[in-house]
């Protein structure tokens, strides 16, 4: 039975590796085809995070697991890890080259696809044997959920939670039988620490499942026997939590001190629900998916009439089924997304539905054939659904014919097992469902990412443009005398990490709101409420933030000021200040006119002429009302109208709208504070991993300015003082110095790391207690039953 095991374990991956490759092909997509499979979040946040992660393996990134140089002009990165990257197969990414990162992320997920169809056909062995082609099937439809193609398939971090919630329900059936405790809390830690947001719901739904094997197991424990072994499970999930607290805490603390959002309303109607139970059904983000293919479906109908399964644990289980269903619903919903509103899809527990729906399903299948009668009535009930999926708007019209086809071929199965017909009509029938399941599944699979595709931006899948501005950052990094920025327009959201440069540009559900509020401030554009910065072509902020030049800027090679400059004074904006008056503090002079315009309306655009020094660059920005800035969805910013000719006069129009603020950069002036700020600069600045240290010029007083955002975090040193907070220099982070002061050192460290330290070894000394107090008592109960009885205490013998 072991060799048949291995081969169902290998059968399953196998599949859910061949239906993912084929649709792949089927589609055209990357590595297949031109066609980008960046949908949505892939390719404008999670691939170019993964690019960031390769380069951190291969020790060349710009940081550590604490900080990152490349992005918001320096953000911390420990909650990005954590939230995005801490998958224990993510470091995969670095055996490919940088321009096959499309190819990376592809066989990413499809070896989390395949892992989870192993995991959940190892745990579902656990529960009763079977045919081991049906063993391998029901995997193989776990593995190819539709939450797996449909929701996770563009966010690979999520998949995680798909392999290890069946080896959470793994580790549950170790719990009831009291062996081996440390390797079950090393479970859940793993699934907390690969993604702690799918983490929690991975142990929910295990929860779940194991509360209804308790509820099921025979014969019946004792009320007393139940309660501790619940409590053994939450001491094996509380130790598992704790150990990944280093991790953990910090990634709290960052993602509450994010800018909020609004988040999504949960408003999937019944009918809706139910068409996602059915193959080529699609609904990303506006309902939960839920197909794990026609075959485990017909099993899930026939449970409650199987009258070969006990009659309490059909109640038990179809009762969970039940009410997980219910639970997606509100208020339910806020437990699953941790009290909060997910920004974004509503729905991302579905996959514990979907482990659900497997697990009754194959406890149906171990249990035998099923009754005639039930087995019409699970037909009949798949009839009705097969008139919803072709009325219903989210089902491809192949639906009702997929579904079909595969119930008359599992319907043949089990026709052929009742009637005991000969094996050869068994084999054959067996062959027919294997093969219009995966059939079943691919089309389901190509169906999905049309539609989603249709529905979601893409972002390019890498190309000559990429591989362009590789080279020209490359040519003039020289980080960190002065930053290279990756260039405009954006390829995605966080381009300086896709490319290697260091720029603004960042998106990400951590991003400080310190950050995002300093970056708003001085004029960049910025997007989900300020989740996402923006590039600015603006040549006052590549002076403020020392960077010379990029790709596709309007003042390539333009000369910059280093790093760490030294100023007067801190600088403290008036509150409500402009961009251009918060810029011209931070770099400590007036460098910008503002021309008198006057606007004339032509249908829907506005125009105007402005006169401003030549060579010049002219920017616009529309004051919002006074409960606006950061708290909007999005805001433009210094909106660029272009370089001003040698005639002076530059002509600029814009949408119809309020009168906006235009300014006029004096070329003149900027080169002059440039000078400036280079001659008061630091002369030589060394930036490793999560700290930076500057010596200074002699003479200097006032406060020598880094041009990184001041978030918490940060401790500074000048001289041989002691490290202190840094003081804030219009947002960013300042020190004061003195004419004696020769050097500065600042090191950050994410808030909550020593906290979390002290939790993670608290967990780690409770988890070596669980496991030498099971290792004992197991060593007792194996003394006394090699023990004669004569020699046991208070035994007389023969």
């Amino acid at each position: 039975m072991r060799h048949e095991a291995k081969a169902a374990a290998a059968l399953a991956a196998s599949a859910t590796l061949a239906v993912f490759t084929l649709a792949g092909v089927l589609r055209g997509t990357v590595p297949f085809g031109a066609a980008s499979r960046g949908t949505d979040d892939l390719g404008r946040q999670f691939g170019p995070m993964h690019a960031h992660l390769a380069d951190l393996v291969r020790g060349r990134g710009h940081g550590d697991l604490f900080f990152n140089w490349n992005s918001g002009m320096g953000v911390p990165f420990l909650g990005d890890y954590q939230v995005y990257l801490a998958s224990p197969l993510a470091p995969l990414v670095a055996l490919f080259p940088d321009d096959r990162l499309d190819l990376a992320l592809f066989v990413l997920t499809a070896v989390k696809m395949a892992a989870a169809a192993v995991a959940m056909t190892v745990y579902l062995r656990t529960l009763g044997r079977g045919h081991w082609w049906l063993l391998a099937l029901f995997g193989a439809a776990y593995g190819l959920s539709g939450w797996a193609v449909d929701d996770a398939a563009y966010v690979p971090q999520w998949l995680d939670s798909l392999i290890f919630l069946p080896l959470m329900c793994l580790a549950g059936e170790w719990v009831l039988q009291r062996r081996r405790p440390v390797l079950c809390v090393l479970v859940f830690a793993l699934a907390w620490q690969a993604n702690f947001y799918t983490g929690y719901m991975a142990t929910l739904g295990a929860s779940a499942i194991f509360l209804a094997r308790l509820l099921t197991l025979d014969p019946r424990p004792r009320p007393k026997a139940l309660a501790a072994l619940c409590v053994r499970y939450a001491l094996v999930v509380g130790c598992a939590v704790a150990l990944v607290a280093p991790l953990l805490y910090p990634t709290f603390l960052a993602a509450r001190n994010a800018p909020a959002t609004t988040g999504h309303a949960f408003d999937a109607s019944p009918l809706v629900f139910l068409a996602r139970l059915l193959p080529a059904s699609e609904g990303a983000g506006t309902s939960p998916s839920l197909y794990v293919s026609t075959a485990v479906l017909l099993a899930v109908l026939v449970f409650p009439l199987h009258r070969a399964v006990p009659r309490r644990s059909r109640i038990v289980w179809s009762l969970l089924l039940v009410l997980v269903a219910l639970s997606y619903q509100q208020p339910g919903q806020y437990v699953w997304n941790g009290f909060d509103s997910p920004d974004g899809s509503p729905y991302r527990p579905a996959f514990t539905l979907c482990a659900a729906l497997v697990v009754v399903g194959w406890t149906s299948v171990v249990h035998g054939p099923p009754g005639r009668e039930a087995t019409l009535a699970a037909l009949a009930v798949l009839s009705l659904l097969c008139l919803l999926a072709v009325v219903s708007p989210i089902s491809s019209p192949h639906a009702p014919l997929l579904l079909l086809v595969s119930a008359l071929a599992a319907g043949a199965v089990v026709l052929a097992v009742i009637r005991r017909g000969p094996r050869p009509a068994v084999v054959v029938a067996c062959l027919l469902l294997a093969g219009v399941t995966v059939a079943e599944e691919t089309a389901t699979a190509v169906f999905v990412d049309e539609r989603r595709s249709g529905r979601f931006s893409l972002t390019p899948a890498w190309g000559p443009e990429h591989d362009a501005r590789v080279r020209a950052i490359r040519a003039a990094d020289a980080f960190p005398a002065h930053r290279t920025g990756p260039g405009t327009p954006a390829i995605s959201a966080n381009d300086p990490m896709l490319l290697r440069g260091q720029g603004a540009g960042y998106y990400s559900s951590v991003l400080p709101v310190g950050t995002s509020r300093t970056l708003i401030g001085l004029g960049f554009p910025y997007d989900l409420w300020g989740r996402w910065i923006k590039p600015s072509d603006n040549p006052v902020l590549d002076a403020v933030f020392a960077v010379r030049g990029a790709p596709g800027r309007s003042s390539p090679g333009r000369a910059a000021p280093p790093l760490v400059t030294v100023h007067p004074a801190p600088a403290a904006p008036a509150p409500g200040a402009s961009p251009f008056q918060v810029q011209e503090a931070v770099l400590g002079s007036k460098v910008y006119v503002h021309p008198e315009v006057r606007w004339t309306r032509t249908g829907e655009r506005d125009e105007a002429e402005v006169t401003c020094p030549a060579g010049g660059t002219v920017a616009a920005w529309t004051p919002k009302p006074p409960a606006g800035d950061y708290r909007d969805r999005s805001g433009p910013g210094l909106v660029a109208y272009g370089t001003v000719p040698a005639s002076g006069t530059l002509k600029i129009t814009r949408a119809a709208g309020p009168a906006p603020l235009v300014g006029c950069v004096d070329p003149a002036r900027l080169s002059a504070a440039i000078v400036r700020l280079r001659a008061q600069g630091a002369t030589r600045v060394v930036a490793r991993g999560h700290s930076v240290e500057a010596d200074l010029p002699p003479g200097g007083q006032g406060v020598a300015v880094v041009s990184v955002p001041l978030v918490e975090g940060w401790r500074c040193a000048a001289g041989d003082g002691r490290s202190r907070p840094p003081v804030s220099h219009g947002g960013l982070v300042a020190v004061p110095v003195d004419a004696s002061t020769g050097r500065i050192r600042c090191s950050y460290e994410p808030p909550g790391l020593r906290p979390g330290l002290l939790a993670g070894g608290l967990g780690l000394l409770a988890t070596l207690v669980l496991g030498v107090t099971a290792s004992g008592r197991h060593r007792r109960i194996s003394v006394l039953r090699r023990t004669p009885t004569s020699d046991r205490p208070g035994s007389s013998g023969p």
